[in-house]
């Protein structure tokens, strides 16, 4: 899920306060001066977990993907690969299967 479309997700159920230090973590990320993991342990650390997981989960629950996304998917879940990163439409994508069964 892109960055931006999950912070437009959370914005009304956090203070503007917390947007503006999300979005100056993001900044920091997008100008390459902290990495995506440290990225995402600010902004878990600061939204939390249980405001971050419902709108992640109904925004990809909304995506169609094109038929040679699915087929690169199915490739790398055959060969048990645990999670598969795929870039659409300019963003990229990372697909978790070990964590997706446990949800399921």
């Amino acid at each position: 899920m892109p960055f931006p479309m999950l912070f437009a997700a959370i914005s009304k159920k956090v203070s503007s306060e917390v947007m503006d230090e999300n979005n100056e973590h993001y900044e920091l990320f997008r100008t390459k001066k902290i990495g995506r993991d440290e990225f995402i342990k600010k902004l878990r650390l600061i939204v939390g977990d249980a405001l971050l997981r419902p709108p992640i989960t109904n925004l990809q629950c909304q995506i169609d993907f094109p038929q040679s996304v699915v087929d690169v998917v199915k490739e790398d879940f055959q060969v048990k690969k645990s999670a598969v990163e795929v870039e659409f439409n300019g963003h990229c994508f990372m697909l978790d299967f070990l964590h997706s069964m446990k949800n399921i």
